[in-house]
Formats: C-alpha cells, sequence, structure tokens
C-alpha cells in the first residue's frame, strides 16, 4: 500500500487520483494567518473560480478585509487582508468543512438555517454557483453545504 502526495494528485497503488486541493489550501492558509494574528495572506498560485466566489462572500460578509490578485513573473499572487476587531480579535471565530468526501451533506432550501441565530453562515455549492444560506434561501435553491463560518 503505497501512498504519495505530490502537489494535487495523490498516487495510491501507482494509480494516480486527482483531488482538488486548492479550496482546502485556501481555508488553512486562513485558519493558520488568523491563529498566528496575522493581517495578510500571501497565496502563490491561480486560484480555482470556487476560491474566488467564496472569497468575495467572505468580503461581502466582512469577514476579511479584501483580497486582490497581482501577476509577477507569470505567478499570480493572492493577497488577502483578514479583518479584526477593536479588541484584536479576528472576525472568523472558526471554519468548518461540513461536506466531506466522505459524507456529503446535502440541504433542500427549506432545510437551510442560520448558525446561532444569524451570527454565522453556511456556504452552500448550488445550481446557481457557490452562495451563502441567506441567498440560496431566497433564490429557493438547495445544494451540498461546503463551510460553516462563525
Amino acid at each position: 500500500m503505497e501512498l504519495k502526495n505530490q502537489a494535487d494528485n495523490i498516487f495510491y497503488n501507482n494509480k494516480k487520483f486527482k483531488m482538488n486541493s486548492a479550496l482546502h489550501n485556501l481555508i488553512m492558509q486562513i485558519k493558520n494567518g488568523k491563529k498566528s494574528g496575522l493581517k495578510m495572506i500571501q497565496i502563490n498560485g491561480n486560484l480555482s473560480n470556487i476560491c474566488i466566489d467564496i472569497l468575495n462572500i467572505l468580503q461581502n460578509e466582512g469577514y476579511i478585509e479584501k483580497f486582490k490578485q497581482n501577476t509577477k513573473k507569470n505567478i499570480i499572487i493572492t493577497t488577502i487582508y483578514l479583518k479584526y476587531k477593536q479588541n484584536g480579535q479576528s472576525n472568523i471565530t472558526s471554519i468548518t468543512k461540513i461536506s466531506k468526501p466522505s459524507c456529503l451533506i446535502f440541504s433542500t432550501s427549506s432545510l437551510l438555517w442560520q448558525i446561532k441565530s444569524g451570527l454565522g453562515l453556511f456556504i452552500v455549492s448550488t445550481s446557481k454557483g457557490i452562495l451563502t444560506c441567506n441567498d440560496a434561501r431566497l433564490l429557493n435553491v438547495g445544494g451540498k453545504v461546503l463551510y460553516s463560518i462563525v
């Protein structure tokens, strides 16, 4: 039983399985930056459209200050500016992955709920794109629940 992890590929018994780790890498970078008290995080490489959609949601909901993408020597660098409260605590208390490859969680529009009476949100992958639970409820669409953010 041979396991090797090389970039975004996983090899199991010399068979190649493609994994989308860009989203997981983005979330882990944000978590680690928050724990370290960093004001800015830089991610090298091109981010997928899902990552950009999630960054837009985090910015619109007030969890991050802003993000921007620059190109240096044909390498795309994404800079994420984390947002902190006046007392120095991060606006993001926790980010939890809900759907995993071993256990996918889907929800209809009527079952989408808010965390702790509106203090957090769920990010949902729908047929209309990546949405917050409130937007999915307004559009009356359900989908795969990706993350909860408090």
